[in-house]
């Protein structure tokens, strides 16, 4: 049998390494280093980058020969559309990646925060409450709960829906009358389709 090495590549993967390993000593991120693997696995690029994508990594990094030559790398970030690349100078990205791991987690928190918004419901009465669960797709939705277990039971199997939490901020809001009871409360509660 007869292995030949590419040199180039052996090249390129030492040079991963070691931006790795200086990403680990010189960058933290939320009080703790960051955390860095190098993909080496025999695997085509599209395969790889997909894998890393669907697993959630912040941010994904591409060097190639040319990206060496003219010491760079290949930046790709989780809050962008998964094809957008920028070619950042490598000394850059290594003072930058802790402050671009907080912009993407600022982004990423941003986008979902007026997701979860747009897509909880205020509801103040038992009618409101029946229509918007027989309704189609119907999104979370925030009621005034005094209840007991046993009651939001018959209408979590009722509606094949479950009250999610009880969320912070919340449960001492203005007083309002139960949904369900009509004792007047403070305590909110975040009700969702249980699948």
């Amino acid at each position: 049998m007869f292995l030949m090495h590419n040199q180039s590549f052996l090249f390129i993967l030492e040079s991963c390494r070691a931006l790795a390993e200086t990403l680990r000593r010189e960058q933290s991120h939320a009080g703790s280093p960051i955390r860095v693997h190098v993909d080496e696995r025999d695997l085509g690029g599209g395969v790889k980058k997909w894998e890393w994508i669907k697993k959630g990594v912040p941010i994904r990094l591409e060097i190639g020969p040319r990206d060496l030559e003219g010491r760079k790398v290949c930046l790709q970030r989780r809050d962008l559309a998964p094809n957008e690349k920028d070619f950042i100078d490598r000394e850059s990205f290594i003072r930058e990646a802790s402050t671009i791991l907080a912009e993407i987690q600022e982004s990423l928190l941003n986008r979902l925060t007026a997701f979860r918004d747009e897509n909880i419901a205020e509801c103040g009465s038992l009618e409101e409450f029946k229509a918007h669960w027989s309704g189609e797709n119907p999104c979370w939705m925030t009621t005034p709960w005094a209840g007991s277990r046993e009651q939001e039971e018959e209408l979590s199997k009722e509606y094949k829906i479950t009250i999610r939490c009880l969320p912070n901020g919340q449960q001492e809001g203005e007083e309002a009358p139960c949904i369900l009871t009509g004792e007047a409360t403070k305590r909110r509660a975040l009700w969702g389709r249980a699948y």
